[in-house]
């Protein structure tokens, strides 16, 4: 069984010889087993184990036999103690959540303080076809069908390729002693009430069910991937990245009957799951301007696209001044100041980025800041004055565009130009102007 071992693990490109990696050992067969197989095939291994406290003194007594186990190898052990009851009670979460959100953080913080590969746990391929079983009731979608990985992050699932069987048939003929955990046999999970009655009854109508599920769920994987692969090749052309903002292409995603599918696969990286992306789905046939949050991100549907940037703190009602004496500035973006002595020097760009001033109207400091609900400006080529918001609202400015806008505006608190996109009459070039203040925003800052 080692050779079956390095076999899986070569498959997926893991020399397990090579690295410090951490067992995360329960004292049951399965992460027992592979303790002794990793150990053989030549890791250098630590021992974890978590003691949840739920089954009184039957738990401490796996924490004293997985610490023996670790003392009869010579190999360093980590324990750690929860309260789990009260964590669930206090989150207001279930005891099954509130224990694996413990021991995960708990494998973060030893990986982080020790340096370890990977943390190694006991899942194999019966856990998989129970898991293929809940995701199918629970109404996953193709990804949870997909079944557990053989690796994520920096947790590995070396034992995989085993079936419960073959395990505990190879802790029998080694004389590995494990434990057996009485929660295992309770029907009031729905995991085990998978394991007890669902899969028992499919061996009874087909002895190869359980082994033809596996194949199903590795040919499943296969056609997962290769459709998610291909819905990235389609929509490369139709997603622009542009520093930490990424823009798709919403006319493209109109086009399919069914745009949910294709945004899964492109906003998964995201952290936007299956039951939000039904409603980004929805919002896209129906509205403008709506907004969705991933943990890291912010999704919104714009005009033309829909945008998504990384989460933020509400920013600050910064100000920037800048003296007349200042000819460039590189925050809060990248600004350039120019004094033109006589009109005759003018040059109409046809550049948004750059805008032309009377500059005997300007008044200094100038004042470079957000805009703010309120403001309101005498735009260039229009009659009268007109609310920012209104402004951005005619242009179909998405919001993110509307949070990221600056404004550069007089001493005396005129604002002058709404950056890239209109200038004020009230600072405009007439006839009469003598001098020119040109002011150019180079393209990083917008």
């Amino acid at each position: 069984m080692v050779n079956q071992l390095k076999a899986y693990l070569a498959t997926n490109a893991l020399d397990v010889a090579s690295m410090k990696m951490l067992a995360a050992v329960s004292g049951g067969a399965d992460s027992v087993v592979m303790f002794h197989l990793l150990r053989d095939a030549g890791a250098e291994l630590s021992i974890t184990h978590c003691n949840f406290g739920l089954r009184g003194q039957e738990s401490d007594h796996e924490e004293l036999f997985v610490e023996n186990l670790a003392k009869s190898t010579g190999t360093p052990f980590y324990v750690k103690r929860f309260d789990t009851k009260k964590i669930a009670s206090d989150q207001g979460v279930s005891i099954q959540m509130a224990a694996r959100e413990l021991r995960y953080t708990w494998f973060e913080e030893l990986l982080n303080q020790h340096g370890f590969s990977y943390v190694a746990v006991g899942h194999h391929a019966d856990d998989q076809v129970e898991t293929f079983f809940i995701n199918l009731i629970r109404g996953s979608g193709p990804n949870g069908l997909k079944g557990m990985p053989f690796t994520r992050d920096k947790i590995i699932r070396p034992l995989l390729f085993a079936r419960r069987e073959q395990i505990e048939a190879y802790a029998a003929k080694n004389q590995i002693a494990f434990l057996n955990d009485s929660s295992n046999m309770k029907q009031d999970y729905l995991r085990n009430s998978i394991r007890h009655q669902v899969i028992p009854l499919l061996n009874s109508i087909d002895s190869r069910s359980p082994n033809g599920i596996l194949t199903s769920i590795e040919l499943l994987n296969n056609h997962i991937d290769a459709f998610s692969e291909m819905v990235h090749y389609l929509m490369a052309d139709h997603i622009q990245h542009q520093d930490e903002v990424v823009r798709i292409n919403r006319h493209t995603l109109e086009k399919f009957r069914h745009p949910d599918s294709l945004l899964f696969h492109v906003l998964k990286p995201y952290g936007f799951s299956g039951p939000i992306i039904g409603q980004i789905a929805e919002s896209l046939r129906n509205s403008t301007g709506n907004l969705f949050y991933s943990n890291t991100h912010r999704l919104e549907i714009g005009h033309q696209d829909i945008i998504l940037s990384k989460k933020q703190d509400k920013e600050l009602a910064i100000e920037y001044r800048v003296p007349r004496q200042v000819s460039e500035i590189f925050e809060p973006c990248h600004v350039s100041f120019q004094i033109l002595m006589g009109r005759e020097l003018f040059v109409n760009e046809n550049d948004p980025e750059i805008a032309y001033l009377d500059a005997d109207k300007v008044k200094y400091p100038l004042t470079i800041r957000k805009w703010k609900k309120g403001d309101r400006f005498f735009p260039l080529g229009m009659h009268g004055s007109k609310l920012i918001s209104d402004f951005f609202t005619d242009i179909k400015l998405s919001r993110y565009d509307k949070e990221k806008q600056w404004l550069i505006c007089s001493a005396s608190g005129e604002i002058m130009w709404v950056m890239g996109y209109r200038l004020d009459k009230r600072f405009s070039i007439v006839p009469q102007t003598k001098n020119l203040l040109r002011i150019e925003v180079h393209k990083t800052a917008l």
